[in-house]
């Protein structure tokens, strides 16, 4: 029996070895010393192992294209700082032009950063990409369980890919395609909560609890195939009115349409959307399970202002 538990404990030890000895590292190109300057830089380091954390730190400065082949946790201080309050002190982003998650990022997570290129490529599998500012996705990892949720994007399609959660993200339409969210044939999704400024085409999901406030554009504004299409509002007919869908709803009954570019999304009181959901939920990106957090923030304090006058230091801080 002692050696038994002596194994087991053995095992236990093995299997936590890796968080045991996981690093934190910290990004920065503005000058402030610090442990690498370019995103590629630090993540190709023979001194950055699987399963480290990356801090990248607010610059006006793009940290440049991201190639990823490890595990790693990647935190950025968010997006649309300057918008809502109590975010940073130093309202820049942290931001990433060409992102490529390949083979052996496996189960790498990503928070609070901004991707600035119209074409980034998550082809691997268990991906969480949360509270990010995202310019365009492609999600074709040849896998499963990829995690999106409360990102703002332009865009986000998925091919030959599986068993995806897309859930309370603010998807927006490009300049150059009306299609803003898109599932191919060969890959399957749940969609919950999200709100769609755009054309959707979805295939071998479910779609529950999105609202989509497009009104007009060459049909279809929403197409589906193999899905199951629950308690969802349209601005148009795009989900008819049966299985708890409702069409031609007024979005200025919907939204309050004022404040930062993501809080305008709030619903208003007497919002068609509150409670509208399966099981009673709120429709959009501040109801369900993963309520969507405004301007990106990650969870934990952040200090939002600082103020050094000779030798007097006042921080405020607050907790996301």
């Amino acid at each position: 029996m002692k050696k038994m538990i002596f194994f087991l404990i053995l095992v236990i030890l093995c299997l936590n070895v890796n968080s045991i000895y996981a690093k934190k590292w910290r990004v920065n190109n503005t000058g402030i010393p610090s442990d690498f300057t370019t995103a590629n830089a630090a993540v190709n380091s023979p001194l950055v192992s699987n399963g480290d954390t990356m801090y990248f730190e607010s610059s006006m400065l793009s940290y440049g294209g991201l190639y990823l082949v490890k595990r790693l946790v990647i935190i950025g201080p968010g997006y649309f700082l300057g918008e809502n309050d109590s975010t940073q002190a130093d309202l820049k982003p942290a931001s990433f032009d060409q992102a490529t998650f390949s083979t052996g990022s496996n189960g790498t997570i990503v928070r609070g950063m901004t991707f600035t290129h119209t074409y980034n490529d998550l082809g691997a599998s268990g991906i969480t990409l949360e509270n990010n500012r995202i310019e365009g996705m492609s999600v074709n990892s040849g896998g499963s369980g990829n995690v999106i949720i409360r990102n703002y994007i332009t865009t986000l399609s998925l091919t030959n890919t599986q068993n995806a959660l897309v859930a309370n993200n603010v998807i927006i339409k490009s300049a150059w395609n009306e299609v803003c969210f898109f599932i191919q044939t060969d890959a399957s999704a749940t969609v919950l909560n999200n709100i769609f400024l755009g054309k959707v085409s979805i295939r071998n999901s479910v779609f529950r609890n999105n609202i989509c406030t497009l009104t007009a554009g060459q049909s279809p504004l929403f197409f589906s195939e193999n899905s199951t299409v629950e308690n969802n509002i349209g601005a148009s007919t795009q989900f008819g009115t049966t299985n708890g869908n409702q069409e031609n709803v007024d979005m200025t009954t919907v939204f309050e349409f004022t404040g930062s570019s993501d809080g305008q999304y709030k619903l208003k009181a007497g919002s068609p959307a509150i409670g509208a959901g399966v099981g009673g939920t709120d429709c959009g990106m501040f109801g369900g399970n993963y309520p969507y957090i405004l301007s990106g923030m990650v969870s934990g304090p952040s200090v939002w202002y600082l103020n050094m006058n000779g030798i007097e230091v006042t921080v405020k801080a607050k907790s996301h």
